[in-house]
């Protein structure tokens, strides 16, 4: 929620309901993800201030203490999460095995993250903004001029279309039957 990209994207421009980033641990590589879903009519402008964003957090803006002070705080009291349910506990043990991960990852997450100093975490590569590749979807008619102003690759992929109603008494794909 605090976020420099929420902040800018969600409170001061009001452009989007929510925008978030992060890597996605894997075992042998650790994708950046970002998600901002936006106003159709702010897609390219949207885009611009990622990319700006990114740019300044690699070099002229890198992340302040507050911000990592904010983030570790976060992360930490997250951790309950894991165990609220059997699904979210073996969730953890499977990712933490996965990883490759010791049986106390959990217990020893906090005093590990508090030993990162700033310059560290300055210092963590980030991907720089053409390194990422951007998918957009929306409508084409409106979207495809923002898109082209910003000078960005495009290659478009058409819609398979409308899901198939389901027949009358049927499950919606992903639900379950009504009784």
């Amino acid at each position: 929620m605090t976020s420099r990209l929420n902040q800018d994207l969600r409170e001061t421009k009001a452009w989007s309901y929510g925008a978030s980033s992060g890597f996605s641990a894997t075992a042998r590589a650790m994708p950046f993800q970002l998600s901002a879903p936006v106003q159709s009519d702010r897609t390219g402008d949207s885009i611009a201030a990622i990319r700006a964003l990114l740019q300044a957090y690699r070099g002229a803006a890198p992340p302040t203490q507050e911000e990592i002070d904010r983030a570790r705080a976060g992360i930490i009291r997250s951790l309950p999460g894991d165990f609220e349910t059997g699904g979210a506990l073996l969730g953890s043990l499977e990712r933490n095995l996965a990883l490759g991960r010791p049986d106390d990852h959990v217990a020893t997450l906090p005093a590990r993250l508090a030993a990162i100093p700033a310059a560290a975490v300055a210092a963590a590569p980030v991907p720089a903004p053409d390194q990422l590749v951007w998918v957009v979807v929306g409508d084409r008619a409106s979207v495809l001029p923002q898109l082209q102003k910003l000078g960005l690759p495009i290659e478009e992929r058409p819609a398979t279309g409308p899901m198939p109603a389901a027949p009358p008494g049927a499950a919606a794909p992903g639900r379950a039957p009504r009784q």
